[in-house]
């Protein structure tokens, strides 16, 4: 079960979507979790966009502790700009045809920076995919989602999970232990469900609450906003070897590093 902040939360608003209903959505889990792979998130042939996320973390009290964004001017795989913004740090990283490079704080992002690249730009990799999924029907607070997982080789459960309501293909609740995230509302961009908010909880750590600031399509980012500074580095690949616990969400094939925890949920 998720925890009870977030649970609280859902009753009367997980499914307040904006995003198109579907009546007719497919029955099997594998076909249902294509679709919302698909469908979910800034990812194939989009024309440019840019977007601006907030974030925040708060105690149990609900005190902000700490704020950040991130932002994004995105014209292709290999041309895109990036700002990463926290207390303490700053950082722009820019993709090109010629390599990657940094202004800023050097180093890696904090963890939260992958997690809203996860939410709003992820990578669903082939194998993904095509994984069977198991469906369980569970309850977050007074509302029942259905829910779908990746079968391990023997059929067991694993502790990856997307939570759907009967309606729409948009995620409701997405588990990936020991991060579990919540969606509310949600945009409609180039054919594609954007969540307008979230409430993440990573064990452990305060939760963080998550606002879509703007998202709008672009006609063409001009030449010199996604050429690096005359000041930018290259990026070294390598850096990232023998990093712990992150991993860019925009390196195809890899996944951030989490341990399993066992999930106490309720399956209905």
């Amino acid at each position: 079960m998720l925890p009870l902040l977030i649970s609280a939360l859902w009753i009367g608003s997980c499914c307040a979507q904006t995003a198109p209903q579907n009546s007719a959505l497919p029955k099997k889990p594998g076909d249902l979790i294509q679709l919302a792979f698909r469908l979910n998130g800034l990812h194939g042939d989009l024309k440019p966009w840019h977007i601006h996320v907030t974030w925040q973390t708060v105690d149990a009290k609900g005190k902000v502790q700490e704020t950040g964004a991130w932002e994004e001017w995105w014209a292709g795989k290999s041309e895109f700009k990036e700002v990463f913004e926290q207390p303490g740090f700053h950082q722009t990283y820019w993709a090109t045809d010629r390599g990657d490079f940094i202004t800023g704080d050097p180093g890696w992002p904090a963890w939260i920076f992958t997690e809203l690249e996860t939410i709003y730009t992820p990578h669903h990799s082939e194998a993904e995919t095509n994984e069977k999924f198991g469906r369980e029907w569970e309850k977050f607070g007074h509302v029942k989602l259905q829910c779908l997982n990746p079968q391990g080789p023997e059929g067991q459960r694993t502790d990856t999970s997307y939570c759907f309501d009967t309606a729409s293909p948009a995620i409701q609740v997405e588990i990936d232990s020991p991060i579990e995230v919540a969606f509310y509302g949600a945009e409609f961009f180039q054919g594609q469900i954007v969540p307008s908010s979230a409430h993440l909880v990573r064990l452990g750590l305060p939760d963080t609450i998550i606002n879509l600031d703007s998202i709008d399509a672009l006609k063409q980012p001009p030449a010199s906003l996604l050429n690096p500074s005359p000041d930018a580095v290259p990026v070294d690949p390598t850096y990232l070897e023998g990093m712990s616990g992150v991993v860019p969400a925009k390196f195809p094939g890899e996944k951030l590093a989490r341990p399993l925890i066992e999930q106490d949920r309720k399956s209905v």
